[in-house]
């Protein structure tokens, strides 16, 4: 389905997006991580007349924020952030969420309530890239255990298979990649 007709006429939300490092920085001192990976989040009634397009079988709309609407990561991030809004030990980022807590206690009370939060507003889960209950885990490339935070290591390993070129030694015109090698 092409959207562009309706994101022509979208008003943009510029709900910003937390830095990463400003998430990060709650972690000092948790020990249990559970993460939870949303799928998409409900549309407002008149909203959802908006999305209406047509099939042989009659005319739809969806119920759920589409993916291809051009504010679609702002309006997530707003949804998320106003369902979790004043939960300690909670992060969130666009579709992911990090429920965390200094022991399997507090963090087993957090996910709790997180759950109850996210059924409340009718946002479903992808239970495939759902984690809980770890000592540590992947979240915004970083790997985040009771130890310290650090680059996840799929990342890194990533970033050293790339084979580096001398500048007389690459197989294409340098001129066309621009200033990518400087």
């Amino acid at each position: 389905m092409d959207l562009q007709s309706l994101n022509k006429s979208v008003l943009r939300e510029f709900h910003p997006l937390l830095a990463v490092d400003e998430l990060l920085a709650q972690m000092h001192g948790v020990r249990v991580f559970s993460k939870l990976d949303a799928n998409k989040i409900p549309l407002a009634k008149k909203s959802q007349l908006l999305t209406t397009f047509i099939t042989p079988y009659g005319r739809h709309c969806f119920k759920k924020l589409p993916f291809g609407i051009s504010s679609g990561l702002e309006h997530f991030q707003k949804g998320m952030s106003l369902i979790l809004e004043g939960m300690d030990g909670v992060l969130c980022l666009i579709d992911d969420a990090l429920i965390f807590g200094r022991d399997r206690e507090e963090h087993d009370s957090r996910l709790k309530e997180a759950l109850k939060q996210i059924q409340r507003a009718g946002v479903t889960l992808n239970p495939d890239k759902c984690e809980f209950n770890k000592t540590k885990i992947v979240f915004l490339g970083h790997l985040i255990s009771e130890s310290g935070i650090q680059p996840d290591p799929e990342k890194n390993a990533a970033i050293a298979k790339i084979k580096y070129y001398r500048a007389q030694e690459i197989p294409w015109d340098g001129q066309s990649v621009g200033g990518i090698f400087t």
